[in-house]
């Protein structure tokens, strides 16, 4: 067999046509290739993966995350419990995100919804925080760039548009 038909398979180094600093970088470049690939692959099954997560609404301000996966454990495995906090006080949202590890979990924990728990009633949904949610922007624009003038030249109407 030719060097030229065995070129994928053979040592280029061994025949003098690459220089060995050169392989290297093609080597680190082809692992770092292999890297991104794995990665995208990782990503690709976490977006496919179904959502087991609840969202809790109402939930008492001194809830601990240990008190909501106790609440929730008769379901089914809890995986994760999530309670957002106020960045400046740290005071608990009143909100709480639980994960399962099972689709029957997710059932069970949704037929609790209207429940109470700490003297309080809980709303119990689905989770759509993995989802693209619509934001509003506000634009304030002047009157004057407009065709229909109205007032002064001073004078502006906010224009809402929808963002992503």
């Amino acid at each position: 067999m030719s060097q030229l038909q065995s070129f994928g398979e053979s040592d280029l180094t061994d025949i003098g046509i690459i220089d060995p600093e050169v392989k290297e970088k093609m080597v680190k470049g082809l692992d770092a290739l292999k890297g991104a690939k794995k990665e995208k692959r990782k990503r690709d099954e976490e977006e496919n993966k179904p959502n087991r997560t609840i969202f809790v609404g109402g939930l008492s301000y001194d809830a601990s995350e240990e008190d909501v996966e106790e609440f929730f454990q008769s379901c089914g495995e809890v995986i994760r419990v999530k309670i957002p906090h106020y960045t400046g006080s740290g005071r608990s949202r009143g909100m709480a995100f639980v994960e399962f590890k099972t689709e029957e979990g997710l059932k069970n924990a949704l037929a609790k919804d209207g429940t109470t728990h700490m003297d309080r009633y809980l709303q119990i949904k689905l989770s759509t925080s993995g989802e693209k949610k619509t934001t509003w922007i506000t634009k304030r624009i002047s009157a004057s760039n407009s065709r229909k003038k109205r007032g002064n030249k001073n004078s502006f109407y906010w224009k809402f548009i929808m963002g992503g």
